[in-house]
C-alpha cells in the first residue's frame, strides 16, 4: 500500500479527510442535501451547509493534521474502501431494522464494525487519547520532580549541554511539575495506532445485548461529530472504572433510529422499542452532551430544543448559585 501511494499524482491525493463518512452524514440531510448545524459552544444555529462540508479536516490522518504525509493516504484509503462495503449493505440493514425483520449475525456484526469505526475516529477519541497520554506525562514528570534528586538530575541534564541553570530557575521548574501547570501537545500518532485496533472493538460491540429505539412520532433523532457516545455508569465500590462491556454506548443509525449497546449480561441480546418525542429528546441532549463542535438534523426543530434546554440549565444552575449564596 505504501509503494502504491509513492507512486500516486498529485490529483490522487486527499486532502479532505472525512472523520464521519459521507454516506451517513447523508442520511440527516434535507431533500436539497443540506444539514442543519448547531455549533455547541455558541449555543446557536450557523448557516446550513452541504452533508459533504462537515466532520472532516485537511489532512486529519497525518501525524500532524493539515500536514500532508503517507500516512494520512494510507489510513484515508483504508477507511474509505471499508466505507463502501458498509454503505453497499446500510440501506437494506435500515430496513429490516424498521420493519421489524430479523438481522442475521452477518447484518449485526456489519453494524459493529461501523459503530467501531465511528467510535474510534473522531476527534471525541483524539481528545481523550491525548488527554490520557497528558495525564501520564505529568503524572510521572510530577514523581521526578518531588524526589531528592530531582535538583542534580536537572543540573546534570544542562551540564551535558555545556549549558548552566540558576537554582531560582530549577526550584521554578520543579515547583510547576509539581502543580502540573502547564501543557502538553501532541501529534496524532498515538490515534492513528489505536485506529488499527477497530476489528477488535467491532468484536466486542457486537457482543453486547442491543436496544434498538425507533422515533416514529414528530422529533426525530439528531447525530454529531461524535456518533457513537459512550457513558459511564457510576462505580462506588471499586477502584477502578467500568470496563468496556459495562459502559452503554449509543450508535445514532438515522434520524428513526438509535442502536443502545450494553452490558450483555442479562436479556436478550436485542430488542426494537419505539419510544416517545420526549425520550427523543432526551437522547439528542445525551449526544450533545458528549459531543465536541457540532450537531446536525435535516431540520430546527430538534436542534432548537437542544438550545432551550442548555438556556434553561443555566438559568436554574444561576438560581441556584444565587439561593446558595443568599
Amino acid at each position: 500500500m505504501v509503494d502504491h501511494f509513492i507512486f500516486m499524482t498529485e490529483n490522487q491525493i486527499t486532502k479532505k479527510q472525512h472523520f464521519v463518512p459521507v454516506f451517513y452524514m447523508k442520511k440527516f440531510a434535507s431533500q436539497d442535501n443540506f444539514l442543519k448545524v448547531l455549533d455547541l459552544k455558541q449555543g446557536k444555529l450557523l448557516k446550513q451547509k452541504p452533508y459533504s462540508g462537515v466532520c472532516y479536516d485537511k489532512y486529519y490522518y497525518a501525524q500532524k493534521t493539515g500536514e500532508q504525509d503517507e500516512v494520512s493516504q494510507i489510513v484515508e484509503e483504508c477507511f474509505s474502501s471499508l466505507e463502501t462495503t458498509i454503505a453497499n449493505q446500510y440501506q437494506k440493514i435500515y430496513d429490516k431494522i424498521v420493519s421489524y425483520q430479523h438481522l442475521n449475525d452477518e447484518e449485526r456484526y456489519v453494524l459493529s464494525v461501523f459503530a467501531s469505526m465511528l467510535w474510534l475516529r473522531g476527534e471525541y477519541m483524539r481528545k481523550q487519547i491525548n488527554r490520557m497520554n497528558e495525564d501520564i506525562m505529568k503524572q510521572t514528570m510530577s514523581l521526578r520532580a518531588s524526589h531528592p534528586s530531582f535538583p542534580d538530575y536537572i543540573k546534570k541534564l544542562f551540564k551535558e549541554k555545556d549549558e548552566k541553570i540558576a537554582d531560582e530557575e530549577v526550584e521554578n521548574m520543579r515547583k510547576m511539575l509539581l502543580d502540573k501547570s502547564y501543557k502538553l501537545k501532541f501529534n496524532n500518532a498515538e490515534h492513528l495506532e489505536f485506529l488499527s485496533t477497530y476489528e477488535n472493538f467491532a468484536n466486542m460491540f457486537y457482543g453486547k445485548n442491543w436496544r434498538i429505539y425507533l422515533a416514529q412520532g414528530q422529533k426525530k433523532f439528531i447525530t454529531s461529530d461524535n456518533p457513537v457516545i459512550e457513558w459511564f455508569p457510576e462505580r462506588k465500590h471499586f477502584a477502578y472504572g467500568a470496563s468496556f462491556l459495562e459502559r452503554k454506548h449509543y450508535l445514532v443509525l438515522s434520524q428513526e433510529v438509535l442502536i443502545e449497546m450494553v452490558n450483555p449480561i442479562s436479556g436478550k441480546n436485542l430488542k426494537r422499542k419505539v419510544i416517545s418525542d420526549d425520550e427523543v429528546l432526551e437522547y439528542n441532549r445525551l449526544r450533545a452532551e458528549y459531543s465536541i463542535k457540532y450537531c446536525y438534523g435535516f431540520r430546527e426543530d430538534e436542534l432548537n430544543d437542544l438550545i432551550l434546554y442548555k438556556q434553561n440549565r443555566i438559568d436554574t444552575n444561576l438560581k441556584y448559585l444565587i439561593r446558595k449564596n443568599k
